[in-house]
């Protein structure tokens, strides 16, 4: 297997959600992941210097839509503006994921890229940081890595993943084979998958290599491949033209996850033990905000 230098790694953290579960907090023009939720930052800040840890500001990348431009540069005065990937509307994560790996190709066109959302809240930084290193390095031998998080109870609000055999082991971190995706299940068999011990929630966090990954891109959505290469290709100094921006905002709304992942043929998952929260409603404040004597959670 090949090694993994900092050289050959990159981060792409996707900052685009509306949050609209955390209204009156979370409004379109300030949403969820520039809020302090969890500790003194930002949820986007923590994510941008946990992953600063282990690769320098130059090999993070943030997409985000154009509208956060300021806001974004604002809160993460170490990105490099020429870092920062603007969609001109949100349109999920595939159109997302798209143009940022073409972006991020001009530069470092063969890194082992760790994609990220930028509103999620980590316990125990340091088996985090490693389990992203394992993730990288597992993506010099398949075609995409995800990290599944162990359940601790039978959520409905997630999507699992179905993990076999180990394949390998990585500084001590398991590679499973994928067997299936299961979309958000009900109460009866989310309890079902518990008691299993076989499936993990899908974390929505991943690794893969850059050329892998537009060749899925290529693959299972050439149309989208092509349509966004065109606009990239297009565009003027980097910036959107009108045109290029309708092209952008006539694009459907698809997911990574349903257009690429679930379609990948060698999929691996890495079961990972931090502590994750994707807090995605006010009552994900119950489980990461400390309780007073009464069973309480006040600020």
């Amino acid at each position: 297997m090949v090694a993994l230098t900092i050289e050959r790694l990159a981060i792409l953290i996707m900052a685009g959600g509306k949050g609209e579960r955390f209204w009156p907090r979370s409004r379109a023009r300030f949403p969820k992941q520039f809020l302090p939720l969890n500790s003194g930052g930002t949820l986007l800040q923590e994510t941008f210097k946990r992953v600063t840890n282990i690769v320098p500001a130059e090999m993070v990348y943030v997409v985000t839509p154009e509208n956060y431009r300021d806001l974004t540069l604002g809160q993460l005065p170490a990105l490099s503006p020429e870092n920062l990937i603007l969609e001109p509307v949100g349109r999920d994560t595939a159109p997302c994921i798209s143009l940022a790996a073409l972006h991020i190709n001009r530069r470092h066109p063969d890194v082992s890229l760790v994609i990220l959302p930028a509103d999620h809240v980590i316990g125990n930084e340091e088996r985090f940081l490693s389990a992203i290193k394992a993730s990288a390095q597992a993506a010099f031998g398949a075609s995409l890595v995800l990290l599944g998080i162990n359940p601790d109870r039978p959520e409905v609000g997630y999507g699992y993943i179905e993990c076999g055999e180990t394949t390998a082991v990585i500084n001590g971190w398991p590679v499973k084979n994928v067997v299936r995706f299961v979309e958000k299940p009900t109460a009866e068999r989310a309890e079902s998958f518990l008691e299993a011990g076989n499936y993990l929630w899908n974390s929505g966090m991943f690794a893969v290599r850059l050329p892998v990954l537009l060749d899925l891109f290529k693959l299972h959505l050439p149309w989208l491949h092509d349509a966004m290469t065109r606009m990239v290709a297009s565009m003027d100094g980097g910036a959107w033209t009108s045109e290029i921006r309708g092209q952008f905002a006539s694009l459907p709304r698809l997911s990574f996850d349903y257009g690429v992942v679930e379609k990948v043929q060698g999929c691996v998952v890495i079961p990972v033990d931090f502590a994750w929260d994707d807090v995605g409603s006010w009552a994900a404040l119950e489980r990461i905000w400390e309780k007073d004597r009464d069973g309480n959670v006040v600020r």
